[in-house]
C-alpha cells in the first residue's frame, strides 16, 4: 500500500504530484494499472490529485474490486471511479 498524502504532499510542484500518482499507479495486476495510469492526465486541480491519491493508498485487491464494480467502492470513491472507467472506455473509441 502505498502512501502518498504525506505531510510534504502538499507542497510538491502539480508536476511532481503528478509523477507520484503515475508511480503509484503501478499495481499488483495489470488490470488495474490499465484503468488507473492514463487517467492521471485529466486531474485538472489539487483536490482531484488529492482524492486521486486518497484512492491509491486503499489495498490492491479492494481497488480490483471497486474498479470491476464500483457499487462495492465508499461513497467518497465512487464518483472517482465512474470516471476513471468512463475515461478508459473513451480511450477506445478513438
Amino acid at each position: 500500500m502505498y502512501q502518498l498524502l504525506t505531510p510534504t504532499w502538499q507542497i510538491l510542484t502539480e508536476e511532481l504530484q503528478r509523477k507520484a500518482l503515475t508511480n503509484a499507479c503501478r499495481r499488483g495486476n495489470a488490470e488495474t494499472e490499465i484503468l488507473l495510469k492514463p487517467y492521471v492526465s485529466q486531474l485538472k486541480n489539487d483536490d482531484e490529485r488529492t482524492l486521486f491519491a486518497r484512492l491509491l493508498e486503499q489495498e490492491d485487491q479492494a481497488l480490483f474490486e471497486w474498479m470491476m464494480d464500483e457499487s462495492q467502492a465508499p461513497q467518497a470513491f465512487r464518483g472517482l471511479i465512474g470516471n476513471i472507467r468512463a475515461y478508459y472506455l473513451s480511450l477506445g473509441e478513438d
